[in-house]
């Protein structure tokens, strides 16, 4: 038999190594809680970054998961707004060759079946076909003529009943606002009337397509403009930095073998920012990683979009005086 001796655990934690205490040292973070801070980004975007490192680490992974955020972001709406342009494209092509053929049938007069029979006999017998043509014009027409007054007097038999029956509602106090009266049955429109609904339903939907396929192919132009910035990382900002609440620099470059729980409160909202330096040496720069909303909302979402002010728009944009940089406040973690 072979005994061996079980090992405390003090023992073991004298002998970790390496990967080891990394192990151990993520056990005790998960025992003791993870700080972590919140990175808004993008349109309305946010990412959570854990804050128990220093900020070296956490200055490259927010730099390259950012980045790398807005750039699947992006090309994800453009293949969305690419689609919807030809989709667009597509049914007001359609659309047009409809109402093309709606109005040649308009255009073109209707055909006569006598017209057709015409030349069919010899020469000889032409004038006697004239003349019989001719008497079954005029019967025709008289016929016509008699259809178009028993038309006229049905159309006011209908105009007098409707008359009578809004008179019986009104009386009643019945009368359904919404649709047609009780009994009346709906009106139905004759060719010509159908053909003209149905030009004018399609030029409506042109015009609202049209109108679409502008929103989108100023979006794809956007989009396209703002996404070579991110499409390699030796594009990503060089210098960036975080900015709180009140707008206020945090200067994360300055601090990078410091710990970022000890400057970054637990659970804080922060915007990330790039820092610009021109090559004159001027002031500094700050633009916010963010996407232009034109990039991500929908075309229904483009058409009732209002601007923010202009008052609202230069908040935090202000670099602090040079040799004046106002250091944040240190919290220190309570274990």
């Amino acid at each position: 038999f072979f005994f061996f001796k079980q090992k405390t655990a003090y023992e073991v934690a004298q002998r970790l190594v390496g990967s080891e205490m990394c192990i151990r040292d993520r056990y005790q973070r998960r025992v003791h809680g993870m700080s972590f801070i919140v990175v808004k980004y993008g349109y309305k975007h946010k990412m959570l970054f854990g804050t128990n490192c220093t900020f070296a680490p956490l200055i490259d992974a927010m730099r390259e998961t950012i980045c790398k955020s807005i750039f699947e972001i992006l090309t994800g709406k453009e293949k969305e707004f690419t689609t919807k342009q030809k989709e667009l494209n597509a049914a007001i092509n359609n659309d047009k060759q409809a109402l093309d053929k709606l109005t040649q049938a308009e255009e073109k007069p209707p055909e006569d079946p006598k017209e057709s029979k015409e030349g069919e006999g010899k020469k000889d017998d032409k004038k006697e076909d004239k003349k019989e043509t001719k008497k079954e014009e005029k019967k025709e027409a008289k016929k016509e003529e008699k259809k178009e007054v028993k038309k006229e007097a049905k159309k006011e038999a209908k105009k007098e009943a409707k008359k009578e029956v809004k008179k019986e509602a009104k009386a009643k106090g019945k009368e359904d606002k919404k649709g047609p009266a009780a009994g009346e049955e709906p009106e139905e429109l004759s060719a010509e009337e159908k053909l003209v609904k149905e030009k004018e339903d399609l030029e409506a939907r042109i015009v609202k397509n049209k109108a679409d396929l502008e929103i989108v192919l100023n979006k794809v132009k956007a989009i396209k403009e703002t996404v070579k910035k991110y499409n390699a990382a030796e594009m990503y900002p060089k210098v960036i930095d975080l900015l709180d609440i009140n707008g206020e620099r945090k200067f994360i470059a300055t601090k990078k073998d410091s710990y970022a729980n000890t400057y970054l409160p637990d659970k804080a909202g922060f915007d990330i920012v790039e820092i610009v330096t021109p090559p004159d040496g001027g002031d500094e720069e700050i633009k916010k990683l963010e996407i232009d909303g034109i990039c991500i909302r929908t075309i229904d979402e483009e058409k009732t979009f209002v601007p923010e002010p202009e008052a609202d728009k230069g908040k935090g944009k202000a670099p602090p005086a040079k040799g004046k940089k106002k250091q944040s406040h240190t919290y220190q973690i309570i274990k």
